[in-house]
């Protein structure tokens, strides 16, 4: 009798093959305590290196919001993009528009909440993201004065210089005063 599981998603093999990128392929079979490598992940993790399983070109196709995951893993993982990948994203970055902003949203927060987030942010500028992730947001800050009074930055400048070098403690200071600033600014419209 086949279990739920194998029904849905068939075997480990067949599950890794659908993967995003190589190092997210890697199984470990903790009866036999090995690791299970169908798709080149370990050689790619002992390089430091991102690389998607297949042509980069049809795994963005399958969710153009495995762009921002490439990222996501580099900068988490100080890990480099592999040159095919790379280029892809490149390609394909005005795609991640159509993903739903709940979803981009998600992947944003998920990097600016870590410590890598500087890495983060450079990798989303120099392959092309930042205009369907992060220019809305340096609008807001660009018109909006309390922020820029928070930020203390002058003409030209965005919140992304900052994040590039901010310490994780004013991180979580400006996240609760922005949350702040946006229940005010929340509860004025009514």
């Amino acid at each position: 009798i086949q279990t739920l599981a194998l029904r849905l998603f068939g075997n480990a093999q067949a599950d890794a093959t659908r993967r995003d990128f190589t190092v997210n392929g890697l199984f470990f079979d903790p009866i036999a305590e090995k690791l299970c490598d169908w798709v080149g992940g370990e050689a790619d993790l002992k390089a430091r290196v991102i690389r998607t399983i297949g042509r980069p070109e049809e795994r963005f196709a399958e969710d153009h919001l495995r762009l921002l995951r490439a990222v996501r893993f580099a900068a988490r993982f100080a890990l480099q993009v592999d040159a095919a990948t790379e280029a892809a994203v490149v390609r394909h970055a005005g795609e991640l528009r159509g993903v739903s902003r709940e979803r981009v949203g998600h992947e944003v927060r998920r990097m600016l909440h870590h410590a890598s987030r500087g890495e983060s942010v450079r990798l989303i500028e120099s392959l092309g993201l930042a205009p369907a992730t992060l220019l809305e947001a340096t609008r807001i800050l660009r018109r909006d004065a309390v922020l820029q009074d928070w930020f203390g930055q002058g003409e030209g400048e965005s919140y992304i210089d900052y994040f590039c070098d901010v310490k994780e403690a004013e991180f979580r200071a400006y996240h609760a005063e922005v949350s702040d600033w946006e229940r005010r600014k929340y509860l004025t419209l009514f």
